[in-house]
């Protein structure tokens, strides 16, 4: 049965923890679990409000977004990526201070922005995420020729790469802060019937009913899960009551759907308990 993988990119040391609090706020309504990618810099510069945001709640699954959001590889929209030794840094370091912060060391990175195919083909990239002790990494997040929205790409290994036990859990649909505020490019035609859309949301029902379709489509098809990505600074900035999240999960739970976390995912999937491909 498909399941719903909430999480949240939070990456503005501004917006981002007020945006938190909220959707803290309504996964617990709701009682489902979300997994947060914390830029480092961010974690550095608003660690007490992370701290008490969360609170050791077990629904709050914390991982990386990087020390401090750069491009990790290089892409046609993002232009060249970090050096080796940067690579090191972005995913080190961001990892020591989420140990430090939050009393566990994260397992997973996701991405700035994403790439189309995550990061097949960079075995000495990869090998950094592993050395620094990364299970899953989060970074096929968008469609051909880096457009967006992210087609459904299933979970995979970076065997190919020479890292079998390496997982990639890509997302799926619109970035949220693109379907706000514009500025990506688009795929034409369109992946899927309803993945068409050039104008920005200017509503929380729109945005709503733009996020919908990726989770019915999900659904009809049984895919193993659906993962949208949403940011806590754009759906905040958007609407302070982050009405499209209580909205969509109330959606998803009305499904009957169950709602996990992406380390959750990575768990099953490395268990065999769903599988792929």
């Amino acid at each position: 049965m498909t399941v719903y993988a909430a999480s949240y990119d939070l990456e503005n040391a501004d917006l981002c923890p007020a945006g938190a609090a909220k959707l803290v706020e309504i996964h617990r309504k709701y009682e489902v679990p979300a997994t947060f990618f914390c830029v480092g810099q961010v974690v550095e510069q608003r660690a007490d409000d992370l701290k008490r945001i969360f609170d050791d709640d077990p629904l709050f699954d914390i991982q990386s977004h990087t020390y401090s959001h750069p491009a990790l590889r290089t892409s046609p929209i993002q232009g060249p990526g970090v050096s080796i030794e940067e690579l090191y840094i972005q995913v080190g370091r961001a990892a020591d201070i989420i140990a430090d912060v939050f009393g566990h060391r994260p397992i997973a990175t996701r991405s700035g922005g994403g790439f189309y195919r995550g990061m097949q083909g960079e075995p000495d990239r990869l090998k950094v995420f592993v050395e620094c002790g990364m299970k899953y990494i989060s970074t096929d997040l968008r469609g051909p020729f880096d457009t967006i929205p992210s087609p459904f790409t299933m979970p995979y290994t970076y065997a190919a790469d020479g890292f079998p036990e390496l997982w990639e859990l890509p997302t799926h649909g619109w970035h949220d802060n693109v379907l706000k505020w514009g500025g990506h490019p688009t795929m034409f035609p369109p992946i899927y019937p309803f993945a068409g859309r050039l104008d920005v949301v200017k509503t929380v029902q729109e945005d709503f009913e733009a996020a919908k379709p990726w989770v019915d489509y999900a659904v009809e098809q049984g895919l193993p899960y659906v993962g949208i990505v949403y940011h806590p600074w754009s759906v905040y900035k958007f609407d302070p009551d982050c009405g499209t999240i209580d909205l969509l999960l109330g959606y998803v739970k009305s499904l009957g759907l169950e709602v996990i976390t992406y380390t959750e995912l990575y768990r099953r999937l490395a268990a065999g308990e769903i599988k792929v491909g």
